[in-house]
Formats: structure tokens, sequence, C-alpha cells
């Protein structure tokens, strides 16, 4: 098996501490890191202010968001602050007389840049356990641009009593009266789910009433170990994994005319009879444009992780079952992440039994099969796992794996040779593009949106910010914006199915071709390939090149054909031409397109499949997709 990760170092907790499922927080900001790199690094831990010199750092660019860390153990929180080449650890100034932490959340709000709350438990004079919710923040806005001196300027801004034993801490944005404002959301043992607005009064926290805004969550009567809130484009899902075993599910979609979520379907339930420890919400795809399926991973302490599918349209009838998680005790945690660049999400989860384990999604065949997965990668670490998440700690464009164990915080390194191969294939692809709109003198709004698609699609290999910019302004067509072209896929040189491959052609919903004005595109290049059949298309011309039965350019083309019509070299002449002798031929919307398809070195204007019916094992390979393109056109041409 191929090692994905190998681990570049380890932060102990101080003394005898540990930490639990709830002691981890991801904090994104536009602050920056203000120190030099440690003379200790990685190990060197910063817990006095006075003893180092921050620089406020000129903000390079205020639309990016930086990612830092924070993990609990009893009596201490540790900061993690990315930084370029290298991170701080910043041990928080918090009182030790708060008690044992149980969870942490760390986020950004109206009033300040840094707003940090957590749970804590501490014996009463009477000898009874007080629990209590504390929110810190930084100085009210505007605030220093240093994440250290943020973290060092921390005070206790809120303390709330609570008559429940805390759990999960999380925060999520509410409209309020037409204001955002930032809620955090706590799980008790009180069978409820408590809400804790920010608001403009001297407080500036109180607790509100959880039904005016999630009624799913008003609506249980419940422990709830494990709370979840996704928006993917128009949906938003709420998801509850409890104490008693059952998972709960709703969908909400946003109305475009109020701007407001409505309920999209009913709630849906399931009964697992085992606490639920972790919900996460994912989709395939990691493009934000083509999300793909939207699937709910859930893990539970009786040995088992389970993947609904599709949840946006079968809700919670459509499980799978990791069979590899019932070998190592209880399953703690989870989290997704791309691990190979290849533009699928892969699962991660961590076990009581000490194992990580990796699995990868397999595209199916068959485009009415639901996706499945497979062990990718294992690795055994020393300790119980707790929690896991990826972040880009030394700002290199490619996230680390944080694994935090029972005793400390492991940072995973991934494998920078398969890395580099990906990085060089992204930028060799980005060349060519580059290459081909400098060779075109008018630029056609096709060529331009497969440019300005392409630096998206390349994250996290690759930060756009690092190339020039090129124009991003969309005015056309939203379906062309947001098609993905072939070149940017990490491994379109390969016989692997993505997910517009899967959709199946004979859908009665799914036109062959589209009316070219709204594509922008020259009117005579008609039929036009619809989206979905030009996938198909390029997924026969894959095949059909790798068995050597291609030719490409419009002279060859010319050649293999009985006509002596001129001019030959005109791409106007090979409808006519086509037509005259009988031959099918539908256009595609970019020539740089089919050049990557048939793996030409440069664009190509046309192409022409030859099937060789002698050679039956290289034919076979698509000869049934080629038939279906051909009837399909056939029947096109009859009917115009």
């Amino acid at each position: 098996m191929k090692p994905q990760y190998t681990e570049s170092h380890f932060a102990r907790f101080t003394s005898w501490e540990r930490t639990n499922i709830y002691g981890l927080s991801v904090f994104e900001t536009k602050m920056m890191s203000g120190l030099p790199i440690s003379l200790k690094f990685p190990s060197g831990l910063i817990n006095n202010k006075e003893a180092v010199a921050f620089n406020d750092p000129e903000q390079s660019d205020e639309q990016k968001i930086y990612k830092h860390l924070f993990v609990s153990s009893f009596y201490s929180v540790i900061c993690f602050v990315s930084a370029l080449g290298y991170w701080s650890t910043i041990e928080l100034p918090l009182d030790r007389n708060i008690g044992e932490i149980v969870s942490i959340d760390a986020f950004s709000s109206i009033r300040s840049e840094l707003v940090f709350a957590l749970t804590a438990i501490y014996q009463g004079q009477d000898g009874e356990s007080v629990h209590t919710l504390r929110i810190y923040s930084s100085d009210d806005r505007p605030s220093t641009t240093c994440m250290e001196k943020a973290t060092f300027n921390i005070t206790e801004k809120r303390l709330f009593d609570l008559h429940f034993t805390p759990m999960q801490l999380s925060h999520t944005k509410i409209k309020v009266d037409g204001e955002i404002r930032v809620g955090i959301l706590l799980c008790g043992t009180d069978e409820a789910v408590h809400l804790y607005l920010e608001n403009n009064t001297p407080l500036g926290w109180e607790e509100q009433s959880i039904q005016d805004y999630f009624p799913l969550f008003a609506s249980l009567k419940a422990n709830i170990l494990s709370l979840e809130i996704k928006e993917i484009n128009d949906l938003k899902i709420l998801a509850a994994g409890c104490q008693n075993g059952m998972l709960y599910m709703s969908i909400m979609k946003l109305n475009s005319e109020t701007g407001e979520y409505e309920q999209f379907e009913e709630h849906s339930s399931v009964a697992l009879f085992s606490p639920i420890t972790s919900v996460l919400v994912f989709s395939s795809s990691t493009s934000k444009i083509n999300p793909g399926g939207i699937h709910m991973l859930v893990t539970c302490a009786v040995e088992q992780a389970i993947v609904y599918r599709n949840i946006d349209k079968h809700s919670l009838t459509y499980p799978m079952y990791l069979e590899e998680c019932t070998k190592y005790d209880s399953v703690l945690c989870s989290h997704v992440m791309d691990v190979d660049w290849d533009g699928k999400n892969e699962i991660i989860v961590g076990t009581y039994g000490r194992e990580l384990l990796i699995y990868k999604q397999i595209t199916n065949e068959d485009p009415n099969d639901p996706i499945s997965f497979e062990l990718l990668f294992q690795k055994s670490f020393s300790y119980p796992i707790y929690r896991i998440t990826g972040i880009d700690l030394n700002q290199d464009g490619i996230e680390e794996l944080i694994v935090v164990t029972q005793y400390g915080t492991h940072i995973l390194q991934p494998n920078l040779d398969a890395a580099k191969e990906e990085l060089l294939l992204a930028l060799k692809n980005l060349e060519l593009l580059r290459q081909e709109r400098k060779a075109i003198s008018d630029v056609s709004p096709v060529v331009t949106f497969s440019i300005t698609c392409l630096l998206p699609d390349l994250a996290p290999v690759i930060s756009a910010d690092k190339f020039d910019k090129l124009n991003t302004n969309c005015t056309y067509n939203n379906q062309l914006c947001s098609r993905k072209i072939a070149v940017t896929e990490p491994k379109m040189q390969t016989d692997q199915k993505d997910e517009k491959e899967k959709k199946q052609l004979e859908r009665s919903q799914c036109p062959m071709v589209v009316e070219y004005d709204l594509l922008s595109i020259d009117k005579s290049c008609y039929p036009c390939a619809a989206s979905v059949f030009e996938e198909y298309l390029f997924k026969v011309i894959r095949a059909s090149s790798k068995a050597k039965h291609t030719i490409h350019g419009i002279k060859e083309v010319n050649r293999s054909l009985p006509c002596d019509a001129t001019p030959l070299t005109l791409i106007q002449h090979l409808p006519s031409l086509c037509k005259s002798n009988q031959i099918p031929y539908v256009y595609v919307k970019s020539k740089s397109d089919l050049g990557f398809a048939c793996k030409a070195r440069r664009p190509t204007a046309a192409l022409m499949i030859i099937p060789d019916d002698n050679n039956n094992n290289e034919t076979y390979a698509y000869k049934s997709r080629y038939n279906k393109i051909i009837n399909k056109l056939k029947s096109y041409f009859h009917n115009s």
C-alpha cells in the first residue's frame, strides 16, 4: 500500500493532560502570523507574551483567508498559527481555575476578529460539579492583523452557568431581522441544543430560543453528541447524532426570492442502536461549482462507520458500511478531504483502537449505481485517535493531516513526490492554455471561460494567487461557466470515470444538442453537443485513440473520405462532406478539449473514429458506447 502521509511532528500535551473528541477547532481568519520562525521550531511553545516581539504584518491580500488550529487538553489550549514555511505554537493565557475543559470553538464575529468559547467543569464548594460556558474575545474591531497578538490579548467577556453537562460546541451564521449574526450552539445532557447569540449590548452575548431558527433541533428529545450544519449550493443540511443511537436529518432549500431557507422535505431519521460519535455531510467533488452527489458519513461507538449516499435524493435509504472499521474498536472521529488531489473527496476515520483509515471514492461503471469506497491507506498510532482535520499549517498550498490522539497532536505531511507530479501536470496544462489563448487573436467566449475556470479547479494542488490573474468576469451562460474542461482533471490521461461521465446517455431529460445562441458560438457550428453528451463522446474518443482507431486534423480527415470537394481546409466543408457520405457528425465546444481527449499535442479541429472490427480485443472496449453515439446521431438527423 503506497504511503499517503508520513508523520513530521508530534506535539505532546504538558504533564499528564489528555484531550477528548471535542478538543479541536479550526479557526478561519484574515489575520496572519506576526512572529518569525522560532529557533526551537517545530517544538517551541510560547506561553509568555513579554518574551517575544510581535510585528503586525502588512496585509498583502484582504480577501485571503488563513486557517489556524486550536487544540485543548484538560487545563490548557494550544494554538498552532500557520505561517509561510513554518508555524508558531502559542498557549492561550487561560486561568487554570476555570476547571477541566470539555469542548472548544473559535471563530470571528461582527465585533471581534477572534472569539474563543469553551465549556468547563470544576468542583464547587459543596463538592458538586459546576458547569460553565465561557466566551473570550480579543479587542473590538478593528483589531491587529497579527494572530499571535490577538491570541494573547483575549479576555473573558461572558460567563454562563449551565445546569447540564456540556458536550459539542459549535457556531453558525443566523439571520436576525435582516442582519447576519454569529450564534453559538451547545449540546448538552438535558436533551436540548442551546443557542447563544451575539448582540450590541454591553454583555455581548445572550441565550435565545432555538425554536425560531432550527425547529428540528428544538423538537428532538435526546442527548445530541454530534451536530452538523452544512450548506452546499442552495441546500442547507441539518443533521444530529444522538447518544441513544438515533440519527436525524433535515434538508432546507434557499428561496432565491426571499433569501430565506425553506423546508425542502420532511425530517428523516434512522436508529443505529449505538451512540453516534460524529456526523459529517460532504460532497463527492471538491469543486464548489459542481460538487456532485451529497452524502453523509456517520461513525458509531460500536465499531461501525456508515456512508449514506445521495441524501439529497434518497434521504437515509442508501447506506454503505465501511467494513474495515469494525476491526479496531469504537470509531471516534471522521474527516473528509482530497488526499490525492484528483478532485474527489476521500473519507478519513479514526478509531479508539489507534488506527487511521483512509477510504477512496470509487466510480462505478453503471451510472445508476451509487458511489462506493475502498480502503486506500492505513496507519497505526500509539494512542486512541480523538479528532482529525486537514489544514495548511506551513502555507505551501498543500494541506497537512492533523491527528489528535489521547496525549498529543500529530502533524502528518502528504506524499511530496505525488504532490510534485500533480503540480507539474497542473503547470503544464496551464501553460498550454496560455499558449493557446495567446495564439488566438479573436478570443471566443468558449476559450475565455475555459481559462478562467481552470484556476479554481487546480486548488489545493496549486494556489491561484501564485499566477498572473486572468479575466474572471462571467457574463455568459452559467452552464458553460460551470463546465469543467478536460485539462483541469489531474488524471485526464487515465481511464478513470469522473462524475459527469457517470450520467446516463439515454435519459430523456438530457438533450443531445444545445442551441448555439445559448453558447455564443459560431452559428455554423451546428449541431453542438450538450455537456453531458460531449463528456460521453470524449470517453469514446479516449478509448478509440488508445486503440489507434482515430485520425485527427482537417487534412487527414478529408484524405480518408471519398470526396474531391474544395477547399478542403475549411471547417465549414465538413458537414456537407459528411452528409453526402451519410457519416454522422457533431460539433464540440472547444478544439482544446478535443485535442486533449485524443492525446494530441495541440488543439484539434476535426477528428474521425474508424473502428477496426478485425481487432476485436481493442474495439470491444468501446464498441458499445460507440454504437450508442452513432444511433443517437442518426436518430437526431432523421428527426431533423
